[in-house]
Formats: C-alpha cells, sequence, structure tokens
C-alpha cells in the first residue's frame, strides 16, 4: 500500500429537490493517500465544479447509521445513502447509489486501510519536520 497512490471515480449522484423529481448531477468522488482521511467531491454545476471536503469515516459510517454535525449529515435512505450539504445559502441534499459508494469507498482501503491514516500522517510531518529543520 503506498501513500502516495490516488483515487478518483465518476458516481451517479441524484439532487434531492422538495415536490419535484431528482435531478442526476455529474458527480467526481476522489482520494489521495497522501491525505488519507478526507474523500473529495466535486458536484459540476453548468460549467463549473463545487467541491466539497467529506471526512472517509463519515461517509463509510453514514452507510450503516445517521451521522454528522455542522456542514455535513450522511444517512442511510431507502433510495440509497443521503448527503447533506449545509451552507449559509441554503442545503443541498443528495442521494447517492450505496453500492457505487460502497465500492469506491473499498477501494480507498486498496490505497490505506481504514484506521491505519495516522502512519501515513506520521510520516508526512515527520518529512515536513526534517525539511523544516534542514533549512534551517
Amino acid at each position: 500500500m503506498s501513500a502516495k497512490k490516488a483515487l478518483t471515480r465518476d458516481l451517479d449522484v441524484l439532487l434531492v429537490v422538495d415536490d419535484e423529481p431528482a435531478l442526476p448531477v455529474r458527480t467526481t468522488v476522489a482520494y489521495a493517500g497522501n491525505d488519507p482521511l478526507v474523500v473529495t467531491m466535486t458536484f459540476m454545476a453548468a460549467d463549473h465544479g463545487v467541491r466539497w471536503t467529506i471526512a472517509r469515516d463519515l461517509l463509510w459510517d453514514g452507510m450503516k447509521h445517521a451521522v454528522g454535525d455542522g456542514d455535513v449529515h450522511v444517512e442511510p435512505h431507502e433510495d440509497g445513502v443521503h448527503l447533506l450539504l449545509h451552507t449559509p445559502g441554503g442545503t443541498a441534499h443528495f442521494a447517492i447509489d450505496v453500492i457505487e459508494l460502497a465500492e469506491f469507498l473499498g477501494q480507498t482501503n486498496d490505497i490505506v486501510g481504514r484506521g491505519n491514516e495516522d502512519p501515513v500522517l506520521d510520516d508526512d510531518l515527520d518529512r515536513t519536520l526534517a525539511q523544516l529543520l534542514g533549512a534551517a
């Protein structure tokens, strides 16, 4: 397992709108072994993307039970995993195919296993400190 590996994948995601049919949103998820605690989700809107960084554990846990506080909430639902993103301007509510999400998260484990993030972070910190002290 190399902390330098990365993974990018498109997911089937629907924007859930009250009293309207759900709308498909082109969405890319990315994971990088050198930043093992997070997943980046980019939701494409017209000609630009809106990027959110979400804790990988939050997505894992949200497939089984409702989790999250603050700006990000994840919960299992009959039509997939629901992701709610809160901003000062409002809330975006997405439904994600649970099988696709589980497959993606499983692939992240091939890069850095869940629960093994600390050694990657410690190595990066040690390397950064050595570079700073060497430059001093």
